[in-house]
């Protein structure tokens, strides 16, 4: 069994976790992670860009004026790109730029992102995150004490922490989720991923049966 270390609200080393080794000590498929973390990016965007074509725009039908003779270059609709207010050449249109990944290459991505953390030491968890007060500073200070200098962190909860969350969502470097959103993605581009003791449980009897 691989050991990550359990520290308490002040940062402190207070004994070790064993982890799951089909989870935490897998081989590290950096393809894997690259398809995931493509994908993860790609579900992100909404797909509504939209430009319209000269079908769309108000104009045309009459030619705006004969064709030779007028030393103007020719021109045979008002709608052309070329002219003020006239359509778009190729305008983007909606679509779908969901990808959808086999549930095998997702969860190797997920333990191969994790199996990296570890092997870096860059896993640690918690005994206890629960906060009294919705305040940043106070939530910061607890937080500095446990990821010491790590900028990106990513914390997971075994239930919806609301009042850690409500104090770090303005924090940009500090994700704090419920342990059913963890995700490649965020474990990947985190400097260090910190577990609830009860969320790490929670989500190694999901993979372990």
């Amino acid at each position: 069994m691989k050991e990550i270390d359990l520290v308490n609200i002040k940062g402190e080393k207070i004994g070790t976790v064993k982890v799951s080794e089909f989870i935490f000590d897998t081989k590290i498929n950096q393809h894997a992670i690259y398809e995931a973390v493509k994908a993860y990016l790609a579900n992100q965007r909404q797909g509504t860009h939209k430009g319209k074509s000269r079908s769309e725009v108000s104009g045309g039908g009459k030619k705006p004026w004969r064709q030779k003779g007028t030393g103007r270059a020719r021109s045979g609709s008002n709608t052309s790109p070329i002219w003020k207010r006239g359509a778009m050449a190729f305008p983007p249109t909606p679509r779908d730029y969901t990808i959808k990944l086999p549930k095998q290459i997702k969860r190797l991505a997920l333990f191969s992102s994790l199996s990296s953390k570890v092997a870096d030491n860059n896993i640690v968890a918690i005994e206890n995150l629960d906060i009294e007060n919705i305040k940043t500073k106070d939530a910061l200070d607890i937080i500095n004490k446990i990821v010491k200098d790590k900028k990106k962190v990513v914390f997971y909860t075994n239930n919806i922490n609301k009042n850690l969350y409500l104090s770090l969502r303005n924090v940009s470097r500090i994700k704090v989720n419920p342990i059913e959103n963890i995700n490649t993605y965020d474990v990947h581009y985190s400097d260090i991923v910190v577990f609830s003791k009860e969320a790490l449980k929670k989500f190694e009897e999901v993979y372990i049966k």
